[in-house]
């Protein structure tokens, strides 16, 4: 087995204990967590929370929109909405590329090149990364001041723990010891595109799209509060601090190779942070809420994507190939 299919393993492994400890700790809940929960309000907070999250997609979509239309693409935006938003239900699939892959070979069918796709896709995780990383920032004074009510797992957050670092380093040791191969092809790209990117009109599309992207990972971040009982009336830090614990959810989702949509390691992030705030009933029905919710809005996001496909589906020339 080869390096890279081992630390997806380990990743799907990792993702595994996860929702273990999850449903461990939702098990030893579950009476409360029956008699606490409302169907009616539960579906209602599913709903309205749907709106916010759909509208960060929209945002999200337009944003590679702007930074393809940086590098010279001249597509119709809603055909780029259609690809970004069908692409995503890849997160599903094994590996937690797919996504990535798929928008690939979505838009290149669509017209689009390959290279450029790319280049817009480093682009976007880079600024996403960014945005998110200051985002989470918000929650380390909360956290320093519930540690312990935040360390409820022992055992077994401590064996999570070490497969995380173990999977962190493993996948450091294989991008070094791969680095000629992506430094190589990543310098052509960037050669080739600088001209584009380092444009007055193109440095004001990326800096709209920092902006933008601050205000997708803030409205993601609003079911969070909408789905708890519990939660405390909305103030400003409360709102950062829902923020905060979804961009650090989500970046550990997003780097656990082999985790389909981060599933596992996101719920525990998310119960772990929410339960000084709520309590751990509410934090666990607010969790489990959350995921029917992001599973309802990707496969929404899908098939509003097919269709707008079907209505826009731009030059749609055969596979462009990048030089």
């Amino acid at each position: 087995m080869s390096r890279k299919n081992l630390i997806r393993l380990a990743g799907l492994t990792l993702s595994v204990l996860c929702l273990a400890f999850f449903f461990v700790k939702a098990r030893s809940s579950w009476g409360q967590v029956g008699a606490h929960i409302e169907l009616g309000r539960a579906w209602l907070g599913i709903a309205i929370g749907l709106v916010p999250y759909m509208l960060a997609y929209a945002i999200f979509a337009s944003n590679w929109h702007l930074l393809m239309r940086a590098l010279g693409d001249r597509g119709n935006l809603m055909t780029s909405w259609g690809i970004f938003l069908t692409a995503q239900f890849g997160k599903y699939l094994p590996g937690n590329v797919g996504q990535h892959a798929g928008r690939v070979a979505i838009g290149m069918k669509h017209g689009q090149l390959a290279s450029h796709i790319v280049m817009t896709m480093l682009i976007e995780t880079m600024m996403a990364l960014a945005v998110a990383g200051l985002l989470s920032l918000s929650v380390t004074g909360h956290i320093s001041n519930n540690i312990r009510g935040l360390w409820t797992g022992k055992a077994a957050l401590t064996v999570i723990l070490a497969v995380t670092v173990s999977i962190l380093i493993a996948a450091l040791m294989l991008l070094l010891a791969r680095r000629h191969h992506w430094l190589a092809r990543l310098h052509m790209w960037v050669t080739r595109d600088f001209t584009a990117l380092r444009s007055r009109q193109a440095m004001r599309r990326i800096a709209l799209c920092t902006v933008m992207t601050f205000v997708a990972l803030s409205l993601s971040s609003t079911p969070l509060l909408l789905l708890s009982n519990d939660a405390p009336a909305l103030t400003i830090g409360g709102a950062l601090y829902a923020a905060g614990l979804f961009c650090a959810a989500w970046i550990a989702g997003m780097f656990t190779p082999g985790a389909p949509a981060g599933l596992g390691v996101r719920e525990v992030i998310l119960v772990q942070g929410l339960t000084p705030l709520t309590g751990q009933t509410s934090a666990l029905i607010t969790t489990i809420l959350f995921r029917v919710l992001t599973v309802t809005a990707d496969l929404l996001a899908f098939i509003i994507g097919i269709g707008l496909l079907r209505l826009f589906p731009g030059e749609k020339i055969g596979a462009k190939q990048a030089p």
